[in-house]
């Protein structure tokens, strides 16, 4: 399993064994170069409970559904730390931010919620 980028290319997705399932942090999708591995959708939460005010969604998700790009974003925010989801991030705090995510009320989107268009 792999975690990737809207920067993963062909050359970064070749490093991936055959069989691979490349989980997306993007909300533009990356480009599928390889038949012999599984591309997921971009991975997605749902806001928590406390959030007011939302009444849009984002490209193909439900209402009250956030890319887990923009979901880094605000609990980097909610966290008090000084940088964001923006651009590459640092794989060793991914445990960290997930559990702060599900601290602040964030949940997984389940896959049955996405709109496909």
């Amino acid at each position: 399993t792999w975690v990737i980028g809207k920067w993963a290319g062909y050359r970064d997705q070749m490093w991936a064994p055959a069989g691979t399932v490349f989980h997306q942090f993007t909300v533009a999708q990356i480009i599928e170069f390889r038949k012999d591995c599984t591309y997921r959708d971009s991975i997605a939460l749902l806001l928590p409970p406390s959030a007011k005010g939302v009444n849009g969604c984002e490209y193909t998700l439900r209402r009250r559904a956030v890319y887990a790009c923009h979901a880094g974003g605000v609990v980097h925010a909610l966290q008090g730390y000084p940088d964001h989801e923006v651009g590459a991030i640092d794989v060793h705090r991914i445990d960290t931010l997930w559990n702060a995510a599900l601290h602040h009320g964030f949940m997984p989107l389940p896959h049955s919620h996405y709109n496909y268009l």
